[in-house]
Order: structure tokens, then C-alpha cells, then sequence
């Protein structure tokens, strides 16, 4: 159980100063609103009390006091439950979760060259998200070369359900990809009304900012909202590109965004699951690009963090990234800075759908590798240790052993430390714990070295990937995706 004196204990904003934030977005919000172009949930919409739209324009403005009664009635948390009952988690009971990274090219860390994804690659990426212990949702790392890209998100869904021992996530790309893979997840669960419960299938909503819905996006979110789908809403605006340089201005047009999302799918489906992710990013200013590892990134996340705390919401985001583009003192110093400091804030969730910090490399726009999920589900392990904190009770202060032992004695060959040493001390499979000779005489391994060592063990030792349904489940997949090509491939 988390330990609320090391979770949500790091404060970078006052109360005071989540309130400003607050307020500031309520006024952003009621004065000068947001872009909504879909006239079926401007329909959804109109006549609301505190609800004020420009049919014209599609500008929908929001009232304070509207807002704030959304956000008392909306969903805080929901449980996913996977083809594999056993490992269901819940969204919202504070507990830290890992999530897979896509991204459109990978890293390879033998050569340090980027490549295409291959078939291949993608199995590799589920056999890894399957076994590592700490990986709490499964992806496919990148979509394979060779798939068209019609049916490139509808394809990973397919592989996922397939083979993901775990609950799974990925890009959705359109509204015809949406119901093809909403037909899957329905597939999957079984019916309608299991699909409602076990949740089976999420959504990156992501807005435009400043202040503007994608009609796609709108699109999605009014199909999936039938359902209660799983919704994370959040832009990745950059600080000094699509908002304000300054950080606070750029946490309250974020949070007036995501606070629109909210409002949009609390009127299309008051049972609607919601996340709230801390995507804010910093852009650098001599490049025009964002960067993950600056130190504003860690206060943005962190300061996010805080702010879904203020409204009950479970928190995701984009930290334990680094800008470097291979495993050196900097990719290592800026994950654990920016991790370290949205977790002591209260961060449940260690990156969002698709985009995530398991297997992640560098940025704009970044590249996926088998061989970071393996490092990263290390570094999680670490981390949870102290999240876990140091209990004290009467075995573990130990005072009768320390008794026994008495004065120059040692604790090495007690029974109280061989019953408790493996579940008190972390011990880690990939970080280099030895003497200088050791290491000289184990020909001077380093972590990366053994990071790609038990990377392909794993692999190999679980390889081929063994398919997690039965075949009658199969045919139906196999039926909905050969539809889903044939109608999308051949317009």
C-alpha cells in the first residue's frame, strides 16, 4: 500500500496557488471558450443552463458554476479487466502503473541506429510487456512496416488482443478505425454490457491547443462515450509554442482544455470514465522542438499532478523521458528527475495511451525500444521499492534480535534476517552491483550491456508468442479485421 508521506507529499504549488490556476481556467473557459466543430454535440450541448454557444463560430463557453458541478458528479476511477481475468487493474486506487510506448520508428541499442518496425519487432515488444512483472499495460512498441496505414491502428489492436496477456492500449487514428476496433474490444468482452464493465478498450482524447476539439476527435469520443469507454483527455501543449512560455499560464489553458473534454463527455454520458493526463511540455527555444528531459518538464508534470489531485481525477504523464538519443548519464539523469518528481507528487499512472515511458527514446519525435521496456520495468521495480516505504511495527524494529545478538555481535546468520531480506532489500537483475575486481573479472559489463543481455533471453525464452484466445475468438478477429481492410483499403 502507497505510503501518503512519500505519495502526493511533494508540493511545487500551494493551495492558493491551485486555486488561481483553477480560477484562471474557469475564466478562460467562460470568457473565452473553445472550438467545437460538431454540430451533433453542439445539439448535445445547446439549452444547458451555463452553457453559452456561437452556432456560427462553434465557440462553446462554459459557466463557472456549470463547470464546477460537472467536476463534482464525474467518475474517479474504473477497473480494466483483459482477456487475462487475473491481470485486471484498477484506474484511480493510487497504485503505480506502467505503461508500454508506441512510436512510428524504433531504437536499436546494439547499433544506436534508428529502424523500422518490423512484424517481428512488434511480437517481440508483446512477448516483453507479457513477462515484465511491472509493465501494466501492454503495446506494440511501433507499427510494422508493410501495414498500410489505413488499417495501421485497427491492425495493432487486432495483434493486441491476440497475444496481450495484459490490458492493452494503442493510437486510434479515425472514426472507421474507431468502429472496427470497438467491434473487437465488443468481440472481446463478449457483449455490449460486458464491454461496459470490463472496459476492455481506452482512448487518448487529444485537443489542439490553444482551445480547439479535432472533429475526429469529437467524432471518437461521441462513439466511445455510448459505450463508457475509458477516455484520457489532455493536449501535449508546449510552453512557448501552443501556450504561454510562462508555466503557470501554460498549467491553466492545459487545464482548461482538459476541463472542456470533461464537460463534453459528462453531456454525452455522466458515467463516462475520465483520465487526466499531465502532458504540458516545455519547447525549446533555439530548435522550435519540446523537450522531455528539461528540469520544467519535471515542475509542469509534478504541478499537474496537483492539480488532478485537486479535482479527484487519476494522473498520467509524460515523465521518466529523457531528450537523449541513447542510454547515457543524461538519458538516465533526466528519467529519474522528471519520474522521481511526479511520483512524489501523486502520479498513478507512468505514461499515457500510446505514448509512454516504457521503451521510450529521445524526442521530436522520439523512437521505441524493446530494450528500454526492459530497463524501465528495472527502474520501476526500484522506485516501487520506495514507494513501499519502511514499515515500522514490532518484528520489524526488531529489538528482541538486537537483543540476542548483543554487542559486537552480526545479524548475517539470524533467522529474522534469512525469513526477511528478500522481501526488506530490493535486489535488481540489470543494475551493476559489484566490487571493481568483480566487475573487471565479468569483463566490465555495464547496465546497458546486461539491459540488452536479458532483453533477448526473455525473448527467446518465450518465443513464439503464444496467442491468449481460443479459436473461435480468433475467427471472429480474424472476420473484423479482413472487413476492416476491405472496406478501408479498397475506397
Amino acid at each position: 500500500m502507497l505510503l501518503k508521506r512519500v505519495h502526493q507529499n511533494l508540493k511545487f504549488l500551494s493551495d492558493e496557488e491551485i486555486i488561481e490556476i483553477h480560477n484562471t481556467s474557469l475564466k478562460i473557459l467562460e470568457n473565452i471558450g473553445c472550438y467545437v466543430p460538431h454540430y451533433k454535440i453542439l445539439e448535445i450541448l445547446d439549452g444547458r443552463h451555463g452553457v453559452n454557444i456561437d452556432l456560427n463560430k462553434k465557440i462553446v463557453k462554459f459557466e463557472k458554476k456549470y463547470v464546477e458541478e460537472v467536476l463534482k458528479g464525474a467518475p474517479k476511477s474504473f477497473e480494466v479487466v483483459p482477456a487475462y481475468f487475473e491481470n485486471r487493474f484498477k484506474v484511480g486506487d493510487g497504485v503505480l502503473k506502467l505503461w508500454m510506448n508506441y512510436t512510428q520508428d524504433m531504437c536499436d541499442w546494439v547499433n544506436h541506429e534508428r529502424k523500422l518496425c518490423s512484424n517481428e519487432d512488434m511480437m517481440k515488444g508483446i512477448i516483453l510487456g507479457n513477462i515484465l512483472p511491472f509493465v501494466g499495460t501492454n503495446n506494440v512498441v511501433a507499427a510494422p512496416e508493410g501495414i498500410p496505414s489505413e488499417v495501421a491502428d485497427i491492425y495493432c489492436w487486432y495483434m493486441l488482443y491476440k497475444y496481450s496477456a495484459k490490458a492493452c492500449n494503442s493510437f486510434i487514428y479515425n472514426l472507421h478505425s474507431a468502429r472496427y476496433i470497438l467491434e473487437m474490444a465488443i468481440s472481446m468482452a463478449g457483449s455490449v454490457e460486458d464491454l461496459k464493465r470490463k472496459k476492455n478498450l481506452m482512448y487518448f482524447a487529444e485537443s489542439i491547443s490553444p482551445l480547439r476539439w479535432g472533429t475526429h476527435t469529437l467524432d471518437i469520443m461521441l462513439l466511445y462515450s455510448q459505450y463508457e469507454i475509458p477516455i484520457f483527455l489532455g493536449p501535449i501543449l508546449s510552453s512557448g509554442g501552443s501556450g504561454p512560455v510562462t508555466l503557470a499560464g501554460s498549467l491553466a489553458l492545459a487545464n482548461a482544455e482538459i476541463l472542456s473534454g470533461i464537460i463534453i463527455l459528462n453531456a454525452l454520458n455522466e458515467k463516462q470514465p475520465i483520465i487526466y493526463p499531465v502532458l504540458t511540455t516545455p519547447m525549446n527555444m533555439r530548435t522550435a522542438m519540446i523537450s522531455f528531459g528539461a528540469p520544467e518538464m519535471a515542475l509542469l508534470s509534478a504541478a499537474g499532478v496537483q492539480i488532478a489531485n485537486f479535482y479527484g481525477f487519476p494522473s498520467s504523464g509524460n515523465v521518466h523521458l529523457s531528450d537523449s538519443n541513447i542510454a547515457d548519464f543524461q538519458y538516465g539523469y533526466e528519467k529519474a528527475t522528471t519520474f522521481s518528481l511526479a511520483l512524489a507528487a501523486g502520479m498513478e499512472m507512468w505514461g499515457i495511451i500510446g505514448y509512454s515511458a516504457a521503451g521510450h527514446m529521445g524526442t521530436n519525435p522520439g523512437l521505441s525500444s524493446l530494450e528500454g521496456i526492459t530497463l524501465d520495468n528495472e527502474c520501476f521495480g526500484y522506485m516501487t521499492r520506495i514507494l513501499n516505504g519502511i514499515e515500522v511495527n514490532k518484528d520489524t524494529l526488531a529489538y528482541n534480535v538486537i537483543k540476542e545478538v548483543g554487542i559486537g555481535g552480526n545479524f548475517l546468520a539470524t533467522h529474522h534476517t534469512a525469513d526477511r531480506f528478500k522481501n526488506e532489500l530490493w535486489n535488481p537483475d540489470i543494475f551493476v552491483r559489484q566490487s571493481y575486481s568483480e566487475w573487471l573479472a565479468s569483463g566490465k559489463r555495464t547496465a546497458v550491456e546486461n539491459t540488452i543481455e536479458r532483453t533477448d533471453k526473455i525473448i527467446k525464452d518465450n518465443w513464439p508468442c503464444e496467442k491468449v484466445i481460443d479459436s473461435s475468438k480468433e475467427k471472429e478477429l480474424d472476420k473484423i479485421f479482413n472487413s476492416a481492410k476491405k472496406h478501408m483499403l479498397d475506397k
